[in-house]
This record gives structure tokens, C-alpha cells and sequence, in this order.
């Protein structure tokens, strides 16, 4: 066996690929992406499409689905990343039937997403029951004149708060620099891969250059994803389809650096 410049192995014949869970027909990936795609070309290549704004609006009705909107979304992105593999800068047709395709990397982006959410208000209420039990206590009156209500805990209630809100922020944004690395993994690997955190911070730190430059284009693609609820809540649909296809542009252009690397 072999890798080809994708990070998939290939069988000794070249006709079978492992995407993970089995073998599968090489033809969809024997022919890599013409170019080496950069920063820019990951924000403007789907616009490449004549008809992406068609396309992205689709996707992005089928996106507000609940969960199962998740899976056909992933595997849109997916199916897009393999039209980059293989040359054309066309995004898939619109429209349902890829939830198979997207089913690893959904179903991994949805049990990081729960696990989130718990530990964010696991820590947000337990700070604030800490901070409850320790705040400074007012000292006894020594007149029945003095005001009751002057206490130093609001001050301090809000103190911890802004603190705690700026530590999730900066865990929000280191985040962002594992997210390319978990994608990569699940799409190769599996679900396992894809969950194993310290492999994917380890893959990361490997090279932090492109670990920064994948954070701020992920970081792009979330702000471009809600732009359509800031200026036009139906605009979403557009602003989320789209950032669904720069996501899979993303990822190509991870993987084709992490081939760089290894080479």
C-alpha cells in the first residue's frame, strides 16, 4: 500500500482507496486539484460555480433542519472537497442524499457540540454558586439607621462574571485552531480519530503557521455563515450555504499543506 498526495491510502494496483471504514473505487480521487489552493482561493472558490448562489441557498434551507440537516450539510462539504480533489472547482448539485457521506463528520461536530454546551453551563452556574459562597459579607450595622441594601456582591458577582466570560473566550478562539485537524482525521479516519482529542492538538502543533492561518479562515467561514441573520434573517440560508463550501474548500487546502509537510 501507498498514500497518494491526499493522505489516503491506496491499494498496490492504485484501483482501491481506505476512506476510513472500507475500501472503495479509486476513480473519484485519482486525479488531484489542479493547483495548490491559497488563503484567498478557500474564501472566493466557490463563487467559481455559475451557480452557487442557487446551490448555497439550498443547502442552507436543508441546514435548518434539525440534526438531520447537520448530516446532509457535512456531506455536501464532504462531496465538495472531493470535487477539488479531483479537479473541478464545481460545487455538488443541491438537494439531499449526502447524509452517508457526511454521517462521521456530523455525527463528530454534534458530540463536540453537546459536550460544550454541558461544560459551558456546568462552569458558568458553578462559578456563580462559587462566587455566591465566597463573596465578602457585609459587616454587622452598628445603627438600626444604616441601609441594609449597600452590599459589596454585586460588584463582585459581576467582577467573577466578566472573568469567566473572558476566559471562555479565549478557549472560543484557541478552539478554533483544531478545528481543520479534527475534520481532517474524522474524513480519513473515523469517528475515533476524530474524537481523540490530543492527537488532533498534537496534529496542530505540528505546524502552528498553519494551524493560525486554518483558525482565522474557520473563523472567517463562522462569521460568514451569520451575516444573513445580522442583515437579513433569510439571507442565512445563503450566508450558510456558503460557508459550508468554503469549509470544504478549507479542508482541501489543509490537507494539500499537510501533504507539503510529510513529503
Amino acid at each position: 500500500m501507498q498514500q497518494d498526495p491526499s493522505g489516503y491510502w491506496i491499494s498496490t494496483d492504485g484501483n482501491w482507496r481506505w476512506d476510513g471504514q472500507a475500501w472503495v473505487p479509486n476513480s473519484a480521487v485519482t486525479k488531484s486539484f489542479a493547483g495548490t489552493l491559497t488563503f484567498g482561493d478557500v474564501i472566493s472558490i466557490p463563487t467559481r460555480d455559475q451557480r452557487w448562489l442557487a446551490k448555497c441557498g439550498i443547502e442552507g434551507l436543508i441546514a435548518l433542519i434539525p440534526i438531520y440537516g447537520t448530516f446532509e450539510v457535512a456531506g455536501w462539504t464532504l462531496s465538495y472537497l472531493d470535487n477539488l480533489r479531483s479537479g473541478p472547482a464545481t460545487l455538488p448539485e443541491a438537494g439531499f442524499g449526502y447524509a452517508r457521506r457526511g454521517s462521521r463528520l456530523a455525527l463528530v461536530a454534534l458530540i463536540y457540540s453537546l459536550v460544550a454546551v454541558v461544560l459551558f453551563y456546568l462552569v458558568f452556574f458553578g462559578a456563580i454558586f462559587l462566587m455566591a459562597g465566597t463573596a465578602p459579607k457585609q459587616p454587622p450595622c452598628p445603627s438600626s439607621s444604616c441601609s441594609s441594601t449597600a452590599t459589596a456582591f454585586p460588584a463582585f458577582l459581576f467582577a467573577g462574571l466578566f472573568v469567566v466570560q473572558g476566559i471562555f473566550l479565549l478557549v472560543y478562539a484557541a478552539l478554533h485552531f483544531i478545528v481543520l485537524p479534527v475534520a481532517y482525521r474524522t474524513e480519513r479516519e473515523g469517528v475515533g480519530a476524530g474524537l481523540n482529542l490530543v492527537d488532533a492538538v498534537k496534529m496542530a502543533a505540528q505546524d502552528p503557521k498553519t494551524a493560525a492561518a486554518g483558525a482565522a479562515l474557520i473563523f472567517i467561514a463562522y462569521f460568514i455563515s451569520s451575516l444573513g441573520i445580522y442583515a437579513c434573517l433569510i439571507g442565512v440560508v445563503f450566508s450558510y450555504g456558503y460557508a459550508a463550501a468554503m469549509f470544504g474548500a478549507a479542508l482541501r487546502w489543509y490537507e494539500q499543506r499537510r501533504a507539503l509537510m510529510t513529503a
